[in-house]
């Protein structure tokens, strides 16, 4: 295998120092490492987000589940409206997750 960049760019690997290999799997490690850890932060604030998300689909079911609600002074077609635009928004979110 021929190294491809750095101090010793088109080496035979095996002709590479030890020292020279052992800093360079160090350094990529590392940067590996960085690069995990902006992956987890993102994915965590993408989940944060969508945990808003649900509950802003819940406080709103609810809210207009009480004023749509045949019992509240609602009819059975708007209550509907609710429920269906509820299960879609839900789905978009879980969907959304998968991405």
């Amino acid at each position: 295998m021929i190294l491809r960049f750095g101090k010793y760019k088109d080496w035979d690997l095996q002709d590479v120092p030890d020292d020279y290999l052992s800093w360079l799997v160090e350094t990529q490690r590392k940067t590996v490492a960085e690069y995990e850890a902006e992956q987890t932060r993102r994915q965590t604030l993408q989940e944060a987000r969508l945990g808003w998300a649900e509950r802003i689909v819940q406080v709103g079911f609810r809210t207009l589940a009480q004023q749509c609600h045949p019992d509240h002074g609602g009819d059975n077609e708007s209550m509907r409206q609710v429920i269906a635009a509820q299960t879609r928004l839900k789905e978009l979110l879980r969907e959304s997750r998968m991405i």
